[in-house]
């Protein structure tokens, strides 16, 4: 588009030109040229004062966009808005924004819209990030190399795909749109603007992710460490805390623990009839419950059992079709709980098999009262246990922290490290998923996808674990295994982004460990990994995501165990033992104690109990791995 002083040189060269001929034209001839010359100017005068029009109702746009703006709403949601604006100005089928990590200096996918459609965060551009574009499917990447900025705005390929690119100045973002091949002189100059006026704003929205990202962290460990130091210190806080748990292992609506007034001498609970989870201390009521009990542990009672409108009326009053009765047998003084569910439950009886382990810690607690100590001895101890009782709540997790704790410890003394190093390994190891006690049920328990924020959210958790360690057992060195265990050696991890020899050893181990177990332990949504294939994946991830001595650690300990003559035929060891598996489990179970047999050879084995089947186990796999032609 020319600017006025362009306009007025031209004109000035066209009067110039006409006047050259002054004396050789007839003067008609000449005043034409004059009028035609104006005439032009007028036109040129004219379509310049529309296309300046148009560019700046353009702007007004953007602008009125921009200022409407939120920033108060996070990163995913004001990106979204921004893209919005965008799309008003060019029809395409999808716009993407892409924002600089400042540490690799590569741009990383944060926000997809498509046309006609709400914005995906990230957390949905695995799924959504497909466009068609002439029979054939557009995948935007997920991570750009800062190469693939441009320095001002214009169309790129994408392979074989046409897309406008707009570069956030200052190399913080990059929108791209497409698949189009329209860019006009005007819309170059328009989306010039918004680079310029999308810098401040994009780096205000990213400066107050990282603080709410700080402020999140501090909450979440307030919150965790006060639920744990009011669970250690009183009675009345580790009883309902064990009691949320358990009804949250067996999915019931609601629990409630009943004990005789005379038990509770001094604390008083103030539990409202419409809580989830309720402590009542009523000398009748115990004493009512306790007789539909009789002589059994264990009674469930529906709606069409007499006995059921027995029960007092607090519990009939939850709108209730099944009640769970349990006996919480102390050696002084018995409590009893009682579960309901407003729907009978549907199939996932799986979800009792722990309920006798919930049973022995309430009744433990129970014995305790008033000389907590005896119990817990140390917050250390209390941590252990609160870690396996959330491992327990579900069938595929159960024996987690113990399993973690295991092989944590083997890495450590394959490579040699110092007795009190190792102690330490094995102890982050147990508890590196501490964290997870400062976030809500409804998110810990979220059946199903994180969204972009719940998984940001959950991955606070390495730094929450860390302050709860610090501020009950204050070893530093194991709150630091803990903060950074899911780092990476490439330097891609978080909480920081260390890399290497940044990264404390017992961390660089509990990654190793972490990612070996997510492999060989199914869950609700897929079979776990044969052991081979778990293997295979940990060399491929090492030196990029793990740390190859870690690694080489674990998987040569593997081969000296394999390499025993007196495993030939049989797995590695004991089903019981190799998977941590509770007593409470294993008890009832046929191939508890059997050591002359593979448990696989043996009928009626509780594996769903521990979330696996004996086909898909490792204890299995890896001795189908041993005794197959590849070892």
């Amino acid at each position: 588009m020319l600017n006025n002083k362009q306009i007025i040189e031209t004109i000035t060269g066209l009067l110039e030109f006409v006047k050259s001929f002054f004396y050789v034209i007839p003067t008609e001839v000449y005043i034409l040229s004059i009028f035609i010359v104006l005439l032009i100017f007028i036109l040129l005068f004219n379509n310049q004062r529309k296309r300046a029009k148009i560019l700046r109702n353009q702007i007004d746009v953007l602008e009125s966009i921009f200022r409407k703006l939120d920033l108060s709403r996070g990163v995913e949601t004001v990106i979204s808005s921004l893209l919005v604006a965008f799309s008003s100005q060019v029809t395409a089928e999808g716009y993407y924004f892409y924002i600089r990590d400042d540490k690799s200096e590569q741009l990383m996918l944060k926000v997809v819209r498509h046309k006609d459609e709400a914005a995906s965060h990230l957390s949905d551009v695995q799924s959504n990030r497909r466009i068609p574009v002439n029979k054939e499917v557009y995948s935007p990447p997920l991570i750009l190399p800062p190469e693939a900025q441009p320095s001002s705005v214009m169309l790129v390929k994408h392979g074989q795909v046409p897309m406008l690119a707009i570069p956030i100045e200052g190399g913080k973002g990059l929108i791209n749109i497409g698949p189009t091949k329209d860019l006009s002189a005007q819309n170059k100059e328009v989306f010039s603007i918004a680079s310029r006026v999308l810098k401040p704003i994009l780096d205000i929205i990213c400066n107050m992710e990282s603080m709410k990202n700080k402020l999140d962290i501090q909450t979440a460990s307030s919150r965790a460490v006060y639920s744990f130091t009011t669970a250690a210190r009183g009675f009345l806080g580790s009883c309902r805390m064990l009691l949320n748990l358990t009804t949250m292992m067996i999915g019931a609506t609601g629990g409630c623990f009943l004990a005789s007034t005379d038990f509770l001498k001094d604390d008083l609970d103030r539990s409202e009839e419409n809580d989830k989870v309720m402590l009542r201390f009523s000398t009748e009521e115990h004493s009512l419950v306790s007789g539909l009990l009789g002589e059994e542990v264990l009674r469930a009672l529906t709606r069409k059992d007499k006995d059921f409108f027995s029960l007092p009326l607090f519990i009939k009053n939850q709108d209730a079709e099944l009640a769970i009765v349990v006996n919480i047998p102390a050696r002084y003084n018995n409590g009893v709980a009682v579960f309901w569910y407003n729907e009978l439950p549907q199939g996932e009886y799986y979800r009792f098999t722990g309920l006798h382990l919930m049973i022995k810690r309430l009744a433990d607690l129970l014995d305790s009262h008033n000389k907590y100590k005896e119990l817990s001895k140390s917050y250390e101890d209390m941590l252990k246990t609160l870690v396996q009782t959330i491992d327990n709540l579900e069938p595929y997790t159960v024996g987690y922290s113990n399993l973690m704790a295991q092989y944590a410890g083997i890495i450590a003394r394959e490579m040699n490290l110092e007795k009190e190093v190792v102690e330490d390994v094995v102890l982050a190891a147990e508890l590196s998923n501490i964290g997870v006690l400062g976030f809500s049920n409804e998110l810990l328990f979220k059946p199903g996808k994180y969204s972009d924020q719940e998984y940001e959210t959950m991955k606070l958790h390495a730094e929450v674990g860390a302050s709860i360690v610090e501020a009950t057992i204050a070893n530093t060195r194991v709150a630091d295994y803990i903060k950074y265990h899911h780092e990476r050696v490439d330097g891609y991890g978080y909480p920081q982004g260390l890399e290497g020899a940044q990264i404390p050893v017992g961390a660089k181990i509990i990654a190793v460990v972490q990612t070996f177990l997510a492999k060989i332990n199914g869950r609700r949504y897929r079979e776990p990994l044969s052991f081979e294939k778990a293997i295979e994946l940990l060399r491929s991830a090492s030196g990029t995501q793990l740390d190859p001595t870690a690694v080489s650690a674990l998987i040569n300990w593997f081969k000296k165990k394999q390499a025993n003559p007196k495993v030939r035929g049989h797995s590695l060891g004991r089903c019981w033992e190799i998977r941590c598996a509770p007593i409470t489990i294993c008890q009832d179970c046929p191939a508890y104690g059997i050591r002359d047999q593979n448990c696989w050879e043996i009928e009626g084995v509780h594996c769903e109990a521990h979330g696996n089947t004996c086909t898909s186990c490792f204890v299995y796999t890896e001795y189908l791995y041993r005794m197959g032609p590849k070892f």
